[in-house]
């Protein structure tokens, strides 16, 4: 029972993390710059997912857990993405023809 509840809480709170990360592009700026950031808000959004649910202890710290390691590819794509972006960006700037 409290490995479900744990499992449908990281599911809530990864949910909710994506969302988060989606709509306010600040936090995902801070996030793909600083790793520990998104960390720290993946168990703190597990905490309160949890403070929400009633659930508490061991069931959070799994969850948490759980949530951190659903979502830390998702930090890891947009990271790769964001370098990706600026090095298309660089080259297409490089590869225009100067008129003289």
């Amino acid at each position: 029972m409290l490995l479900e509840t744990a499992i449908i809480l990281a599911l809530a709170s990864s949910a909710l993390e994506m969302a988060i990360m989606a709509k306010a592009p600040t936090v995902r700026k801070v996030a793909t710059k600083w790793p520990l950031t998104g960390v720290a808000m993946s168990f703190s959004l597990s905490y309160l997912t949890g403070l929400a649910f009633g659930a508490a202890g061991l069931t959070v710290m799994v969850a948490g857990i759980t949530s951190t390691v659903i979502t830390a590819p998702y930090y890891m794509v947009a990271s790769w993405w964001k370098k990706r972006k600026a090095l298309n960006t660089s080259s297409l700037v490089v590869a225009l023809p100067v008129a003289t």
